[in-house]
């Protein structure tokens, strides 16, 4: 896309690194910094016509000129994104922290962080209970912040603009720069991993439509964006683009799955799940975050483990050496009779069951399993948009999403971008003329718009293929229609020369 000049191959490693930089911090060695030595481009291609086109890039009209200090991050226990960000944020509250958090285990600040023993690490002791979000773990954390190194912009300017420059500190301002970019916008939305997925109510911007789209089953499907940080010729410049991903609905555990198995209303559900159903909804369910609705104010959340074989008024379990329903249980407990005794329970602890009506399925949960295939054309018909539409979303987006002008932490480095795409020099290059054989009504074609077809065309030369199968796999297909699908199969790839078939029909009946 870009003049690259002579850094043209390491270029395109480098626009891979988004996919580094937004996973975890790379450890480079500090023994000996590579050189590049890469052979130059011979020239700039002078066929066809050319032309400016705007792209999805927006230039980074003014370099950043701070020095940038590098702290590592390191919590102990182990813990998802969710938690080790909701633990970032609140030390950062409470110490008085200035900087930027790349989610995994680095900060970035154009200060120094308030800390006792910068080089050999602080200690903080963090305890998170009620923290609001169903994804953030409670317990007991200790965190080590540790100052690492600064970074200066110099080797990063250095090569974006032909110099010869240490590829370890490319590497780290790259990933300090993406933290930077993207901290505010993963915090004032959902964000799973790169991708951030605003919601209408979150966003005033009329024209970008980002209500979630109900597929079929019981799955939504949520438009989101990203963005990257790439160098390009002479400069830097922030990639933005569009992404999609597929949720479980959230909401009342019984309607959800309603949607799910086709029914017309949870009444439906008084009748019981047929074998099929269970089966369906057994996969469903597996490690699906729900929380219960039964205890008033207190509304604990459990990650499922499985769904159990007998409705809730015939599973048993043991209380004083007595056996009870999971049905009688929450009659005598919580003076609730169950409108739904007759279907199974989700087991969220070990003999722990829930019936499923005092269940609520949390929201925002990604799903990651295979999708059925009416569900998945349904996804490619709102994934595949025209370009115009997908650029218009993206400078929609950049305008009331991104919002890269007034974000503090871009400007607290001197970091400028642009408002406007960046315009790209092009070729629109003559499309090949074809030729066919001679006995072809006209012998060369110019292609149109990219396409064309082979009426009254005969390649040039075919060869035979004297082995060749056709597999059925429908039930009531007569064996008259197959022979004669492929008789005229044969004739057809005959008569454009493609390919001579000699046919010979059997039928294997298994």
């Amino acid at each position: 896309m870009f003049r690259n000049g002579s850094k043209n191959g390491f270029l395109n490693l480098i626009n891979n690194f988004s996919s580094i930089t937004n996973v975890s911090t790379v450890e480079v060695e500090h023994t000996k910094d590579t050189e590049l030595n890469i052979a130059k481009r011979p020239g700039i291609g002078t066929l066809g016509t050319t032309i400016q086109y705007k792209c999805n890039y927006y230039k980074i009209t003014r370099f950043p000129n701070a020095t940038i200090n590098h702290y590592g991050f390191d919590i102990i226990p182990k813990a998802n994104k969710d938690t080790i960000t909701y633990v970032y944020d609140k030390l950062a509250y409470q110490n008085g922290f200035n900087g930027v958090f790349d989610g995994n285990n680095s900060i970035y600040s154009a200060t120094p962080l308030n800390l006792e023993n910068e080089k050999g690490g602080n200690l903080f002791e963090l305890q998170v209970s009620q923290s609001g979000d169903f994804r953030v773990r409670n317990g007991s954390y200790k965190v080590t912040i540790r100052f690492i190194q600064e970074l200066s912009f110099d080797e990063l300017q250095k090569f974006v603009s032909g110099s010869i420059a240490s590829v370890g500190e490319v590497i780290k301002c790259i990933m300090a720069l993406n933290a930077y970019i993207n901290f505010t916008v993963r915090h004032n939305y959902p964000s799973i991993g790169r991708s951030i997925f605003p919601h209408s109510r979150q966003v005033v911007c009329p024209d970008l439509d980002l209500n979630p789209i109900i597929l079929p089953g019981a799955f939504e499907l949520r438009l989101g964006f990203y963005q990257s940080l790439r160098p390009v010729w002479n400069s830097l410049a922030i990639n933005v683009d569009v992404c999609a991903s597929v949720f479980y609905l959230g909401g009342p555990f019984l309607e959800v799955i309603a949607r799910l198995l086709n029914k017309h209303n949870i009444d439906e559900f008084r009748q019981g799940l047929s074998s099929r159903e269970w089966t369906i909804l057994a996969k469903f369910v597996r490690r699906l975050k729900i929380r219960t609705i039964h205890r008033g104010q207190r509304r604990p959340v459990y990650i499922v483990r499985k769904l159990s074989t007998e409705p809730a008024d015939r599973l048993y379990f043991n209380i004083n050496e007595a056996k009870v329903s999971v049905a009688e249980y929450f009659y005598r407990t919580y003076n609730r009779r169950l409108s739904f005794e007759n279907l199974p329970c989700v087991m969220v602890r070990n003999d722990v069951y829930l019936p499923l009506e005092v269940c609520d399925i949390l929201p925002g949960q990604r799903f990651d399993g295979q999708l059925a295939d009416s569900t998945h054309a349904e996804m490619i018909k709102h994934t595949c948009i025209k370009p115009s539409e997908r650029f218009n979303r993206i400078s929609r987006a950049v305008q009331g999403i991104f919002k890269h002008s007034r974000d503090p932490h871009i400007n607290s480095i001197g970091m400028d971008v642009d408002k406007e795409n960046m315009l790209i020099d092009g070729r629109v290059l003559d499309p090949p003329t074809i030729e066919y054989n001679s006995k072809s009504v006209n012998q060369t074609h110019v292609p149109k718009d990219g396409r064309w077809n082979l009426l009254n065309k005969i390649v040039v030369q075919g060869k035979n293929l004297e082995n060749w199968s056709v597999l059925v796999f429908g039930t009531r297909v007569p064996e008259p229609s197959i022979e004669q699908f492929m008789r005229q199969f044969r004739e057809t790839a005959n008569q454009k020369g493609l390919v001579r078939l000699f046919l010979n029909v059997k039928s294997i009946n298994s």
